[in-house]
């Protein structure tokens, strides 16, 4: 594509993402925090669109995370056997973590875990059960 092409490409992508948060207040303040700015732009990358509400848009953005991880480790390896081992249980249990991670941010009202936080997350006897059950 040339830069002009780009260019408008790009303008029309941001008008279209600016007036997705602008119609909807929920998004509206969720885009006042930088994260969860970030957040609202990797979905409206990925789909064009934004979702409703912020459960739909957290876990919507779950989704993309893990999609983008997998296809990161797929470029890494690029065989097949690989490819296969990646599989949708493996994402389910990802999504889990994920949620409980956000879950238990959202209690602590906080935008970041230290590593010792993360681990006990891990290791939590909510999140261990649901995992083995998959």
């Amino acid at each position: 594509m040339e830069s002009d092409q780009l260019r408008r490409k790009y303008l029309k992508d941001a008008n279209d993402l600016a007036s997705e948060i602008n119609e909807n207040e929920a998004i509206f303040q969720l885009a006042s925090c930088p994260l969860n700015l970030m957040i609202i732009l990797l979905v409206f990358r990925n789909s064009n669109s934004l979702p409703n509400d912020r459960l739909q848009l957290y876990e919507k953005s779950i989704q993309v995370l893990i999609e983008t991880w997998n296809d990161a480790k797929l470029k890494e390896t690029q065989n097949d056997a690989e490819r296969k081992r990646i599989d949708s249980q493996k994402a389910k249990r990802e999504k889990i973590r994920l949620a409980y991670i956000s879950y238990i941010m959202c209690v602590k009202k906080t935008l970041s875990l230290s590593k010792y936080e993360l681990k006990e997350v891990y290791c939590s006897p909510f999140v261990r059960p649901k995992i083995a059950g998959l």
